[in-house]
């Protein structure tokens, strides 16, 4: 009786996406390679709120450098890396790298190439082959060419660079990857997804810090954070069991029900 039940719930959760099953994404946000005082409670906030909003949990990784190791990611589904000026340990590179071939997804928030560590995150997407480099370069503007997609649905322009502080680019090559915003038609890139999907790059940190109401635009840049986590939502969290999984367990109580049966019937 038993049995069956349980096969009942798992049959019908089998109907449903990842957000059906309940259990939120869990996302990590470091702060254990920054040094200029950006906080996901302090200046970041209504990012953290967004996330929270939309029935997600966040937290975030405090330390120094070495501490973004396997342990800290064993239960996270997105990690979120923004604006980060001390460099990655050889050691974090192969954990991270591990957790995205794992399943794990990566939001990438960089700035203008002088404002923080543009080789270290580097050496990370090389790692991961996410056919995504940044450039060297600054005063990179509000991305004006949107291409057309579910990650930029609802999105006319992201707003970059509170005054005097600009972001930066990116260079996306391969068939793994796409832009997804740039200045112009054929301006630098500012916005581009890598890995089929698993990375997602953004190259100015106040398009998300709370101070992004740049003429009055901020409302346009929490939508690209939404659409950013539904995007992540139509993955199944690493947290969850896959439907093919959940499909393998209910065949395995079907036999084990009709196993018991002959049991009993002997």
């Amino acid at each position: 009786m038993f049995a069956r039940t349980l096969l009942l719930m798992l049959l019908v959760g089998l109907s449903f996406g990842p957000s059906a099953y309940g259990i939120p994404l869990n996302v990590l946000w470091d702060d254990s390679h920054d040094n200029d005082g950006d906080e996901l409670n302090g200046n970041f906030s209504g990012f953290r709120d967004i996330v929270v909003d939309e029935g997600h949990t966040i937290r975030e990784l405090n330390g120094t450098p070495g501490s973004l190791m396997s342990s800290a990611l064993s239960t996270v589904d997105l990690l979120v890396l923004t604006d980060l000026e001390l460099a990655f340990t050889g050691s974090e590179i192969t954990a991270v790298s591990e957790f995205v071939l794992s399943g794990g997804f990566l939001f990438v928030v960089g700035e203008q190439a002088t404002s923080f560590n543009t080789g270290s995150h580097n050496s990370l997407f090389a790692a991961l082959g996410s056919g995504v480099v940044f450039n060297q370069d600054d005063d990179v503007v509000s991305q004006q060419f949107i291409v057309p997609d579910a990650l930029t649905a609802g999105i006319s322009e992201i707003a970059f660079g509170d005054p005097g502080y600009p972001g930066g680019s990116v260079s996306v090559t391969g068939p793994h990857s796409r832009v997804l915003a740039r200045e112009s038609a054929t301006g630098r890139v500012g916005y581009a997804l890598g890995r089929d999907g698993q990375l997602l790059v953004l190259t100015d940190s106040s398009a998300l810090g709370n101070g992004s109401a740049v003429g009055g635009r901020l409302p346009l840049n929490q939508q690209l954070v939404r659409n950013m986590l539904s995007h992540f939502e139509d993955f199944t969290p690493r947290s969850v069991p896959a439907p093919s999984t959940l499909a393998l367990m209910a065949i395995g109580l079907v036999g084990a029900g009709f196993a018991g049966r002959r049991t009993l019937m002997a």
